[in-house]
């Protein structure tokens, strides 16, 4: 997924948004309000398309975005932390 179509689903107050943490794959749930504030400091410009190199953030990671509907659904979506 590109990044654009990434940040809007992430961005739409009616998904549910996780982060999965390199490494301990532990899951932190993002509120809609935190969520343009976790983009501009980690995910902005670090989303990989698995088509073209995008550079690590500051804390060595790019994201994997995937997106999938629950049973009543909500567009859940999940991005990975990848290093």
């Amino acid at each position: 997924m590109n990044e654009r179509d990434a940040r809007r689903l992430v961005m739409r107050a009616a998904s549910a948004v996780a982060v999965e943490h390199s490494g301990t794959h532990e899951l932190t749930w993002l509120a809609p309000e935190h969520r343009a504030s976790f983009w501009e400091a980690h995910a902005g410009g670090h989303v990989d398309d698995r088509e073209d190199p995008v550079p690590a953030n500051e804390d060595g990671f790019t994201y994997h975005v995937s997106t999938w509907k629950n049973a009543t659904g909500q567009r859940l979506v999940l991005l990975s932390e990848m290093c």
